[in-house]
């Protein structure tokens, strides 16, 4: 399973060149966190000192709930992960993935239902 878990800029920079690799989903499970942990030293840091993800770690200690609450927060862990991609490089069997999020509050299967129903009720 090599997959890539950064920033998009980072990526269009030097087409990957300098991004991690993972081989496997413990790794990118601590990644992830790391970033949410990251993402909530910066939300309360007074300017960018680099120890963001320190600070983070803080917080969850100091209130282990944080992690918890905010995780599961959609529109927090939207603004979280809004510029981040996972660039997988094999295939995923379906019942691998868990969570999928997309720009509307409909389901893939919502959204088509309706594209078919309003392409047949044109024609």
């Amino acid at each position: 399973m090599p997959a890539t878990f950064c920033h998009w800029i980072q990526w269009s920079i030097d087409n990957g060149k300098h991004a991690p690799m993972y081989q496997s989903i413990d790794e990118l499970t601590a990644e992830y966190r790391d970033t949410i942990l990251w993402r909530i030293g910066e939300t309360i840091a007074d300017s960018s000192s680099g120890n963001e993800a320190e600070l983070g770690r803080k917080v969850v200690e100091a209130d282990p709930e944080a992690y918890n609450r905010l995780r599961t927060d959609p529109n927090w862990m939207r603004w979280v992960f809004e510029d981040y991609e996972i660039k997988v490089f094999k295939s995923v069997p379906a019942s691998r993935i868990q969570r999928t999020f997309t720009g509307s509050a409909k389901s893939g299967r919502q959204r088509r239902r309706e594209f078919k129903n309003q392409h047949h009720a044109d024609a």
